[in-house]
């Protein structure tokens, strides 16, 4: 029996097939006949767009839901019939119980939608959205406060592993780093890399931080999964002030591998000895 997210998943193959043309798959247009045209992709021409090694009929059999794809396969399906980001991520979910670990176009998330820099300026706490590869694309006046120096660095993620100014025990940005940072921050960025393992900037960062023996001893120790900081409440230092910040983290569901940070910071001098 169909479940509902069976039938939604059928009905998101239907509706995306009947929107293309057999040229925009890369095969040859269908000459005109007389009589009733028949608009959108035949399923047969799926199969073909999809080639070998899936024979004909493959597709039938799936969008009529006597069987499912697998994993590679529902890849070369939303290719073929250009689903967006966001549909792949549910289909991929709603199938397997588990997110994509590589996304369906891989450089497109490098950019993420401008209205969420109008967002951001209408947030008083410090915030910023970043893409997979930590780049911070979009920030407010308030996030820039964060850094001792007054410049947004380039990637997040170098910044909260090995720079300075967020490590150093007098002046940086994250207190107690080693103690309340440094675990969590390496977890986070290992799963990123587990993402995109061929990442020449993730790789190069990997490097990088590597040669500095606590994140180095953090590696190889191995830490279990921690994939977002969401709700952590850590010890900062904000516009000259020492602190705690509580983080709120959000997916950017449009962009996968994007994500929202807000910290809400509360000025306390306790946070020196946390």
């Amino acid at each position: 029996m169909e479940t509902e997210h069976q039938r939604a998943f059928l009905q998101l193959l239907r509706a995306r097939r009947s929107t293309l043309t057999p040229p925009e798959v890369g095969l040859p247009q269908r000459p005109r006949r007389r009589g009733i045209q028949v608009e959108g992709l035949l399923q047969v021409e799926v199969d073909l767009a999809i080639g070998p090694p899936h024979g004909i009929g493959t597709y039938q059999k799936i969008e009529s839901g006597a069987k499912n794809p697998s994993a590679s396969l529902l890849r070369k399906i939303a290719q073929v019939l250009q689903f967006k980001e966001s549909e792949y991520s549910w289909a991929h979910k709603h199938l397997y119980e588990m997110t994509p670990v590589v996304p369906l176009y891989p450089d497109a998330h490098l950019s993420i939608p401008a209205t969420y820099q109008d967002k951001l300026n209408g947030q008083q706490h410090p915030s910023y959205v970043q893409n997979w590869r930590w780049e911070p694309i979009y920030y407010n006046e308030a996030f820039v406060k964060l850094f001792p120096s007054g410049q947004v660095p380039g990637c997040m993620a170098e910044w909260w592993l090995t720079s300075r100014e967020a490590r150093d025990p007098e002046f940086g940005a994250l207190l107690h780093w080693e103690q309340r940072w440094a675990a969590p921050l390496v977890a986070q960025f290992r799963a990123s890399l587990h993402g995109h393992p061929e990442d020449p900037v993730l790789r190069r960062i990997e490097r990088l931080a590597l040669q500095d023996e606590v994140v180095r001893e953090l590696y190889e120790r191995g830490q279990r999964p921690y994939l977002h900081p969401d709700g952590d409440r850590r010890p900062m230092r904000y516009d000259r002030k020492v602190g705690y910040a509580q983080l709120l983290f959000t997916d950017i569901r449009s962009v996968p591998g994007a994500t929202e940070m807000c910290f809400v910071f509360e000025p306390d001098e306790s946070a020196l000895a946390a």
